[in-house]
């Protein structure tokens, strides 16, 4: 059994549960698939959710930081994050060498692995393979593509494949198609990208980890000039149209702050009732929280409840579950 799952903003009675015959995948065989759309917030973090409730195995380890565990983090592991790095001219790198420089630090391999397909694709450094009606990005191990820093490129919503194995396939609508026109403007777009972690990474430097996330926060709400509910999480097309939604400045951060060597994620839920994407920060030993589109940084959980920022995951794994919890089966 495959589930797809799609993100999208939530609407009055939203469709939750699709049930769709013959859906093929050229890797593996035609089987029956259950497509599982979820009204509202993002269905990032809701994967792991699931994951533990089919029963799949799960690797979502952060190698790259040290911590202990917190909300909804995997125990990570007790790395040094690396600091040797020489600043490139990105016109003469290719889109997967960008890619390696600027998410080195994530830990998250699958999700590095992801990143470099989606931006070679969009690039045309890596030819197209069509995959049911999509793009095919790549086949993954883990969770962490659910992140949207693991798409740097592109427009339209990526469809998550959740195979019976218990790896991830990543598809992408054909509206994203590559063109030359494309691929010219979405490698100018990972050059920018480029140049700008580079700059705040030299800009902070000299800062306390405190200071860095304050700074990244206050960046990032102040450069993305248009504040756009719906739009997906791209966040190197998000930098250069300096247009974006709540999950634009989750995923801007999550690569910014990495790359400047603070372990950091995105979170999924509400703030003040209406669905929303932020960041958490771990910074002197402890796990809280940045907001680049209220440009708040810094709270810790009781601070977040106080300020009505719930995280939330919510899958159904039956129809019976989604009829059972108020949405439209269609």
């Amino acid at each position: 059994m495959i589930f797809l799952i799609r993100k999208f903003w939530l609407v009055k009675n939203p469709p939750i549960i699709i049930i769709e015959e013959n859906i093929v995948f050229t890797l593996i065989k035609m089987i029956p698939v259950f497509l599982v759309q979820k009204g509202g917030f993002l269905m990032r973090k809701t994967v792991l959710n699931m994951i533990a409730v089919i029963g799949v195995s799960v690797l979502c380890t952060i190698s790259s930081f040290a911590a202990t565990g917190g909300p909804g983090v995997v125990q990570i592991s007790e790395t040094e994050v690396s600091t040797e790095m020489v600043r490139k001219n990105p016109e003469t790198m290719t889109a997967e060498e960008i890619i390696d420089d600027l998410y080195h630090n994530m830990g998250h391999t699958e999700l590095i692995r992801c990143a470099k397909d989606n931006a070679a694709l969009l690039t045309g450094e890596k030819a197209v393979v069509d995959n049911s009606g999509y793009m095919l990005i790549g086949i993954y191990n883990d969770a962490s593509v659910m992140y949207d820093a693991a798409y740097p490129l592109g427009t339209e919503q990526q469809t998550i494949g959740v195979r019976s194995d218990g790896t991830y396939a990543a598809l992408l609508s054909y509206t994203d198609y590559p063109t030359e026109a494309k691929q010219k403007e979405n490698k100018e777009a990972l050059n920018y990208f480029y140049q700008v972690a580079w700059d705040l990474r030299e800009a902070t430097d000299e800062m306390t980890d405190r200071e860095k996330v304050v700074y990244l926060a206050d960046w990032i709400h102040s450069h993305i000039t248009e504040r756009v509910v719906g739009l997906e999480g791209q966040p190197a097309t998000r930098l250069m149209s300096r247009v974006a939604d709540c999950d634009g400045h989750a995923s801007l951060f999550h690569v910014f702050a990495t790359f400047c060597g603070i372990p950091t994620e995105e979170v999924m839920g509400t703030w003040k009732g209406g669905n929303h994407a932020w960041n958490r920060v771990f910074v002197d030993g402890e796990w809280l929280f940045a907001d680049a589109v209220s440009n708040q940084t810094l709270f810790s959980a009781d601070e977040a409840a106080t300020m009505q920022y719930v995280e939330k995951s919510v899958l159904y794994k039956t129809i019976e579950e989604a009829k059972n919890s108020g949405y439209t089966i269609q």
